[in-house]
């Protein structure tokens, strides 16, 4: 039986998903600028890996002359949960308490966090999307 592909990315392909994500619509030129140009790697090592994502099913591609142009298949948010489910499961053994303790163990939620995480647990919220104070907390 074929070994069921990774829904979770390593360092580097979320850094061209986030640029892909940003963009909505990329070419390899297009990834590498927004990851820093020369700093993101030659462009055969950008297009290497824009290649094994889209072998992953997670990006799909357009040709507009001679350039590719990559779109996500997958958004930022669902591919959130599948990183946050594998973490819960694997490093957890699916116990979500011990995951909140871990994530606020050593960094205080502010208050309006806690007032906010309240709502969700019971009910009255629905999940956030907005992932730049999301980013920003993690930086």
């Amino acid at each position: 039986m074929p070994r069921q592909r990774s829904k979770i990315f390593s360092e580097r392909e979320i850094s061209i998903m986030n640029a892909v994500w940003d963009l909505r619509r990329a070419s390899i030129n297009d990834i590498r600028g927004y990851l820093g140009g020369t700093r993101a790697g030659a462009y055969t090592s950008v297009a290497t890996m824009v290649r094994f994502l889209e072998n992953k099913g997670v990006l799909k591609h357009s040709i507009a002359g001679r350039t590719y142009y990559y779109e996500a298949r997958i958004s930022r948010e669902r591919a959130a949960y599948h990183a946050v489910r594998y973490v819960l499961r694997t490093y957890f053994r699916n116990n979500s308490p011990a995951l909140f303790r871990s994530c606020y163990s050593k960094e205080a939620a502010t208050e309006e966090e806690k007032r906010e995480i309240l709502r969700i647990l019971a009910g009255e919220d629905t999940p956030v999307q907005d992932t730049e104070r999301t980013q920003t907390r993690t930086k």
